[in-house]
């Protein structure tokens, strides 16, 4: 739930009621304890497969909004995912620790700009909430991946609470 409070002000929900809003995201909830366990099984999972599984689900995600009538995109998708397995690290979920080098960074303005200051990474045009390519969305994982020296989401960590300190 607490992934969920990270996007929501980006949901346009137009009027709809709480209840269905709630719904919506007890759906992905469903959805999500259903998928994670392939994750936390797996023995050595390779980059490929994390980002195929993390597709699949982020576009999963994005399908159920669509098919209810909401405007709903990657970037939301993706802030979802990643900060669901960032907060699964933080309270130190055990099985997390193996998936840790090959976790994605959660995209947001904070991390676009800490990506384009300290890495030179420059940010995928428009606004992270709207991102609908994963092929864009990737080169960008990837070139934050190509320019730190440790796993990217322990980087994230750092520059997020840089970035919010100097705000």
């Amino acid at each position: 739930r607490k992934a969920y409070h990270d996007l929501q002000r980006t949901i346009h929900y137009s009027g709809a009621e709480q209840e269905i809003r709630n719904d919506l995201r007890m759906e992905i909830e469903q959805i999500v304890k259903l998928d994670f366990p392939y994750i936390f099984a797996q023995n050595g999972i390779t980059q490929v497969e994390y980002d195929k599984w993390h597709e699949a689900l982020c576009m999963k995600i994005v399908s159920i909004y669509q098919q209810k009538g909401f405007e709903f995109h990657l970037g939301q998708a993706q802030k979802w995912v990643n900060m669901m397995m960032k907060y699964l690290y933080v309270i130190q979920i055990p099985e997390v620790e193996r998936v840790i080098p090959v976790l994605h960074v959660p995209i947001d303005n904070y991390i676009y700009q800490q990506a384009e200051d300290e890495l030179h990474v420059p940010r995928i045009n428009g606004c992270w909430s709207k991102i609908d390519s994963y092929e864009l969305y990737l080169d960008y994982q990837h070139a934050i991946r190509k320019a730190v020296e440790t796993a990217p989401i322990l980087w994230e960590f750092e520059a997020w609470q840089r970035a919010t300190l100097n705000r």
